[in-house]
């Protein structure tokens, strides 16, 4: 298991400006739609990290799962193995222009997006909780 203050420090330190990308605990107004965003999907005594909304799309990670509600997707933290960066291998101007990522799990894989100019962020992030999934 990892740690959701570590995840949260990576967040804070990144220097990076939000706009549709929320810390949870940080604003009760917003932490009131992420309540409503995922209530359905969220469990007794699960926490959530951080929350990001835009445009129709949006996610929430929490202590165990990433859930995109508007696709009824729900990816087990536990069960990824790794983030597939082959977009970038073949095209690797794609790193400034970049919004998303694939997540893969033991049993599927995921395209996640992320507001502009943070996939780098979050793929740190995802490689973090991969590696204490161990």
């Amino acid at each position: 298991m990892f740690s959701i203050s570590s995840v949260k420090a990576k967040i804070k330190r990144s220097g990076l400006t939000f706009e549709n990308t929320f810390i949870y605990g940080d604003n009760l107004n917003i932490d009131s739609i992420a309540d409503k965003f995922v209530k359905d999907y969220i469990d007794y005594g699960e926490q959530i990290i951080v929350f990001y909304k835009s445009n129709g799309y949006g996610w929430c990670l929490t202590n165990k799962k990433l859930i995109i509600p508007g696709e009824n997707i729900i990816i087990i933290l536990s069960d990824l193995v790794k983030i597939d960066l082959t977009n970038f291998i073949q095209n690797p101007e794609a790193k400034s222009t970049n919004r998303e990522l694939i997540l893969i799990t033991k049993y599927k894989s995921y395209k996640v997006f992320f507001e502009k100019n943070t996939w780098h962020l979050f793929y740190n992030i995802f490689k973090f909780i991969i590696s204490n999934n161990k």
